[in-house]
């Protein structure tokens, strides 16, 4: 059987999902910035023959030059940790942005995807070239590749000229196919493909070399603030203009990805060359995007610290906020407190606003979403019963480490420090609650459906005690 290697990018220091997926590895493209040690499994980019210290620049081709240079397959591919492809044989509904949108990478969307050893052995094996679907420019508001990334924000169309100079330089043959491309209404986005030993390596070894020389001349223009006007009428009708002065030092953060940006357009070149030789078979995959790629990330409680859980929507937010300051305002100074609020959708800016008036010395607030591990459950909601309130089952998974932690509605005003229900003795039970009335009134008949629940559904004998 033909070994397959598809890599996929994560940034470096970052806490993205890793899906366990056959013949997908995770690597960290740029590891020579990752700060602690890569999560177990992880490969890096930074061994044997390598540029990782170009990430910043190459983005995720210093992946590509890695396994190029590392690594021996009979196909090599590469996508995102936030990108994957479908092997689907069914068309999948596409959003405006010509992706599949998943909120998840969840069991059911894996099946969607077809991401099984079968499913992507039946597809790898029979092409030769896998590209991720083409966009069509009219989406994305160009008339053409080229004049998208003329009106990309902080790119610059000369160092595309600049590009293609070299390339019909030195690869005289691949000209008629980057006019073709560049004039075309077809973009390759991402940098996601699959390709068989040949072409991979036939591949990498004209994209690096192109990119070394493409930097080794900008950066003498760049030295002498020169300004050339390159490929006048080499591979589009429309030129581009020209100007005083132009210096790459002082690009802006995308421009100082140009190099990964140029390797994109080159991918697209590359498989319209391929195509138009008709000697290989290529197909093109649909791309799916995950929403939610954050693995949930909680800091584990020390032993001094009392844990303490919640759960919310982001409508829930302000009153979220009200409980947690009334419990700040009621915690003793010789005890210290980890607040967990597990979550689907509070926005990052309303996690920092909580992390900054109420983390101190005694306290601690994590979010953890809980979306990846409620996907795929049907939750029951009604009235006042909000999906939120069953996150409190997850207690278990989350602070699996921890003996014991205190579960608090996120609709309470705290009058008394919670550490004393954390010092409350369970030795033999399981759990200490109080009685809600409330509840009970609804089980004596102020609400039949809440008796049923508890007769039937969870078969209490007497939900009264």
């Amino acid at each position: 059987m033909n070994e397959i290697k598809i890599f996929v990018t994560h940034s470096p220091n970052a806490n993205s999902i890793r899906p366990q997926i056959p013949f997908f590895d995770h690597i960290t493209a740029g590891s020579v910035f990752q700060l602690g040690p890569l999560p177990k499994g992880m490969l890096r980019d930074d061994t044997g023959t390598h540029i990782s210290e170009k990430n910043k620049s190459y983005c995720e081709l210093t992946t590509q030059y890695w396994a190029w240079k590392n690594v021996t397959a009979d196909h090599y591919g590469f996508c995102h940790y936030r990108r994957y492809f479908s092997f689907s044989s069914e068309l999948l509904p596409e959003a405006g942005c010509g992706s599949i949108v998943l909120p998840y990478l969840d069991k059911k969307a894996r099946k969607m995807l077809c991401l099984e050893e079968t499913d992507i052995r039946a597809d790898v094996e029979q092409y030769d070239f896998l590209i991720a679907k083409a966009v069509p420019t009219e989406a994305l508001y160009a008339k053409n590749v080229y004049e998208h990334y003329r009106q990309a924000p902080g790119l610059h169309v000369e160092d595309l000229d600049l590009f293609c100079q070299i390339l019909y330089e030195k690869y005289p043959h691949m000209q008629k196919a980057a006019k073709a491309y560049l004039n075309g209404v077809r973009f390759y986005p991402c940098n996601m493909f699959i390709m068989n030993r040949e072409l991979f390596h036939w591949y990498a070894s004209m994209l690096f070399d192109l990119l070394d020389a493409y930097e080794q001349q900008a950066a003498v223009f760049a030295d002498k603030y020169e300004w050339q006007r390159f490929a006048r009428d080499k591979h589009t009708k429309g030129s581009c203009d020209t100007t005083d002065g132009r210096d790459t030092k002082r690009y802006s953060r995308e421009g100082l990805r140009t190099p990964g940006h140029l390797g994109e357009r080159f991918l697209g070149i590359f498989y319209e060359y391929i195509r138009q030789l008709g000697t290989w078979k290529v197909k093109e995959l649909q791309m799916a995007l995950i929403e939610h790629t954050q693995r949930p990330a909680a800091r584990r409680p020390d032993h001094q610290e009392i844990p303490i859980v919640s759960a919310a929507n982001a409508s829930y937010v302000p009153a979220l906020f009200v409980c947690l300051r009334s419990l700040a305002d009621c915690t003793d100074p010789r005890r210290r407190y980890h607040i967990y609020i597990f979550h689907t959708d509070i926005r990052i800016e309303d996690q920092q606003i909580f992390q900054t008036e109420l983390e101190n010395e005694q306290i601690r607030v994590d979010f953890i979403d809980v979306g990846m591990r409620m996907a795929g459950y049907r939750l029951k909601a009604k009235g006042k019963i909000t999906a939120e309130t069953y996150y409190r089952f997850l207690i278990l998974d989350v602070l699996k480490d921890c003996p014991k932690a205190v579960w608090l509605d996120c609709d309470l005003i705290i009058r008394r420090d919670v550490a004393q229900l954390y010092d409350l003795d369970l030795d033999g039970y399981w759990l200490a609650a109080a009685v809600d009335p409330d509840f009970a009134g609804q089980c004596n008949g102020a609400n039949p459906d809440t008796a049923r629940y508890c007769q039937q559904t969870l078969q209490l004998k007497d939900p009264f005690q």
